[in-house]
């Protein structure tokens, strides 16, 4: 069968020098390094002055400063910033790891090197580890041999046997009987050391399934050895049994209690460590109690509520119960702790102990009360949120409003401690986790759509819980379903590493039909954060943990739209992506964003495009790794899935800056974190940008602004107009407000939350985890 991977390739006589200062060897002694943001790292450490020697000369003024550290692992290369190492261990020693050589005989001069890489079509490996691969090229195809030559439990190594041309790729790229073929090929079936060695291989490779099928069959085609293999056996019982808990944690973590739960009763008891089986009872009685806790308040709420007085409120009550006691599960319980813990008190009235659980539900458990009339009327409140959310008309906003304004005991403070709590303001119905789906974005005009995107819940999917997100970009001319292809296979059996970590996919459909490259218009910009912000809206997002992502020019959007956006996302991965046109003046807009750059050593001359701005981004100390595959081209890289959840999982949106610096070229790039300019000087204009006219003066517009801690805000850029929002954390709110306006006083005086704002602000950016309360225009 042939598999397609992205790529294009070109083929010269010689092999071309690589761009990067330096070629680290393969390590044999490799270096474990944790990194300040906690990922940990294997390879050998190469301090660099800068990825190309051009770089590197122009680093410091001209002093050799070796502010870059590459990590190589003989199959691929990291670039970090060095003083974000915070620890590094010379334990790990690569040699013991068990290797398999596979004879391939050179077929031809191999007189041609491949040194870029595009589009290509390759077989799948045959029974002797070889597989012909075609290049596309301007000249025609170009057909090559490659064979495996080496297998270990982490990579092959894959050796052209026509032409120059060496890489790697993950063991894990083998399907499983692929590779057991293999193995049997580079070894002899009655030779004891070698069935040992495949053993210890699968062992290894945490491949523990197969391996003890081989120690099943060592045992029984080797008596002799049935003690060394059924002690190796215990072991493997041990280490499937910690990777079967790590899995029970991973799920709990992302939210996934029912499956965590099942799999814990199920758990294989026989020979397991004491340590183990504690945790896993613990896991246990942990989900039997609150189970139990989640029955008995639905009795609970039952009696309470036939145990009021006015039948008019107990009927008022009602419809209330019924939703508490559909929605109550592992993720919402605890909003009813106040009310449990004082469910038997026998100084409060039924009346009292129904105010703590219907508060509770909708301000969370710290801020209950026990005046049932206050909680019936924040019950109405919310409703009437919930419909101004949803609500397009601006005369029924203004409406709904004002009739929330008149209910006794709800303001700011009340509607802060309710949004956490709230559904989604859109229902979408009939979406199904782990199923794609597709969205339309509606306009105002019947039948009208503003955008359309895919989207697959995980497993376990809740609205009373935040997920994080992966917003992902395909390439141009591609299908953005494809993208979730990627992240979170669907279909019979599958599991991706999305639905396994809780994420939520959503991919839009960004690029026009006849599109095959990225435009950097400010349309698609504005398409992604509507996407976002429709999302945002239907489904329960922790907006702290959204993740940007792409493929090729998917990828370049990545870039483009991060450094823009930088607000709105925990990180940005482009995997083969370009930091082109606009990324020249925006990178340092980004210094509080995360990277992962995955690429492709082959692919095309992206190298050498992207090292301007990583360059100056890694020497900065920016929270950036850049990972470049050795001999490899413009692929899908998924064998870096596991690294890139794991990278997530250690990332959050930064805390709002104090002070903003940025640079603007576009009109609808004018608002950073808590600041936003008004019109933008022609000066500026993106035009100029796109057009890429020799000699041509391009000047960004830099918006600058500080807030003080004595609560002065100065504001720096050539724009006459700017909105400010605030929040605690930003502004003291017991203290005026200074705000100044190159050097001149626009503001002086006390400010509070107000409801429009806080309304307005999560109606039209649905961003819970950040809500702005204060406004304030400056002309």
């Amino acid at each position: 069968m042939t598999a397609r991977i992205m790529a294009k390739a070109t083929l010269i006589a010689a092999m071309v020098c690589a761009t990067t200062v330096w070629m680290g060897d393969a390590a044999l002694h490799a270096a474990q390094i944790r990194l300040r943001n906690g990922l940990v790292l294997e390879g050998k450490t190469v301090p660099l002055e800068g990825l190309t020697k051009s770089l590197a000369s122009q680093a410091a003024g001209g002093i050799a400063v070796k502010s870059i550290m590459m990590i190589d692992n003989g199959r691929q290369r990291y670039f970090v910033p060095a003083r974000n190492i915070v620890e590094s261990d010379d334990v790990l020693d690569a040699a013991r790891l068990e290797r398999f050589k596979l004879p391939q005989k050179p077929t031809g001069a191999r007189s041609l090197a491949v040194t870029s890489l595009g589009n290509f079509d390759a077989t799948d490996f045959d029974e002797f580890g070889r597989r012909r691969v075609t290049i596309n090229t301007n000249k025609g195809p170009i057909s090559v041999v490659q064979g495996i030559t080496e297998i270990n439990p982490n990579s092959i190594v894959v050796t052209a046997l026509t032409h120059k041309w060496e890489h790697s790729l993950a063991t894990t790229s083998l399907r499983p009987e692929q590779l057991d073929q293999l193995l049997r090929y580079a070894t002899k079936p009655d030779n004891p050391d070698d069935r040992l060695a495949i053993a210890r291989f699968y062992l290894q490779a945490q491949m523990y399934t197969r391996a003890g099928q081989e120690l099943d069959g060592i045992i029984k085609d080797f008596p002799e050895l049935k003690a060394t293999a059924e002690e190796t056996s215990l072991e493997l019982r041990q280490l499937v049994a910690k990777q079967l808990l790590s899995e029970v944690r991973r799920r709990k973590k992302s939210g996934q209690h029912r499956l965590a739960y099942e799999v814990a009763r199920n758990f294989p008891t026989e020979n397991m460590s004491a340590e183990v089986l504690r945790e896993v009872r613990e896991l246990i009685v942990d989900s039997d109690e609150t189970i139990a806790r989640a029955k008995r308040v639905v009795g609970l709420l039952g009696e309470l509520q036939s145990a009021l007085a006015d039948p008019a409120t107990r009927s008022e009550f009602g419809p209330i119960r019924t939703r508490i006691s559909e929605s109550l599960d592992f993720d919402t319980l605890d909003r009813l702790d106040a009310f449990l813990k004082l469910e038997a008190d026998p100084t409060l009235k039924a009346e009292e102990k129904l105010a703590l659980a219907v508060s509770g539900w909708m301000l969370g458990s710290a801020n209950a009360g026990t005046d049932l009339a206050t909680a019936l009327r924040l019950w109405n409140a919310r409703a009437l949120v919930l419909e101004y959310l949803q609500a397009e008309d601006e005369k029924l906003r203004s409406d709904l409003l004002a009739e929330v304004q008149l209910i006794e005991g709800f303001g700011p403070k009340a509607l802060l401690q309710m949004i956490p709590q709230l559904p989604p303001c859109i229902e979408t119905p009939n979406l199904v986790p782990k199923q794609p789906a597709r969205i339309q974005v509606p306009g105002r005009n019947e039948g009208e759509v503003l955008a359309t995107y895919e989207v697959q819940l995980p497993d376990e999917y809740s609205p009373n819980r935040p997920h994080p997100v992966v917003l992902t970009l395909t390439a141009a001319g591609r299908p953005a379903a494809r993208q979730l292809e990627w992240w979170a296979p669907s279909g019979e059996g599958k599991s991706g590493q999305a639905q396994r970590h809780g994420y939520i996919v959503i991919a839009p459909e960004w690029a026009g039909p006849q599109q095959r490259d990225y435009d950097y218009s400010a349309k698609t910009h504005q398409l992604v954060q509507l996407v976002l912000r429709d999302a945002r809206k239907r489904f329960n997002i922790d907006s702290d943990r959204v993740f940007l992502s792409g493929h090729g020019s998917g990828g370049d959007a990545a870039f483009d739209i991060g450094m823009s956006h930088p607000d709105l996302f925990a990180g940005v991965i482009p995997i083969t992506g370009v930091s082109d046109k606009f990324c020249k003046w925006y990178w340092s807009n980004s210094k509080g964003l995360a990277w992962y750059i995955v690429t492709g050593e082959l692919d095309r001359d992206s190298f050498a495009r992207n090292a301007r701005d990583v360059n100056r981004m890694l020497i900065r100390n920016y929270d950036i790794m850049y990972s470049e595959f050795l001999g490899r081209g413009s692929e899908s890289y998924y064998e870096e899935i596991h690294r890139i959840f794991e990278w997530m999982d250690l990332h959050r949106r930064q805390p709002l800056p104090r002070e903003l610096d940025m640079q603007v070229l576009r009109p609808s790039d004018n608002r950073f974190y808590w600041l936003q300019a008004g019109n933008i000087p022609a000066a500026a204009a993106e035009s100029a940008v796109l057009a890429e006219t020799p000699g041509a003066r391009i000047s960004p517009m830099t918006l600058e602004g500080k807030i003080t801690e004595g609560n002065g805000i100065y504001i720096t850029s050539p724009s006459d107009r700017h909105t400010l929002w605030l929040m605690p954390g930003l502004v003291d709110y017991e203290k005026r407000v200074v705000v100044r306006h190159r050097g001149r006083q626009k503001f002086s005086d006390l400010v509070q939350p107000e409801l429009t704002t806080i309304l307005e602000d999560l109606r039209t950016r649905g961003d819970r985890q950040r809500v702005f309360q204060t406004k304030i225009v400056i002309d």
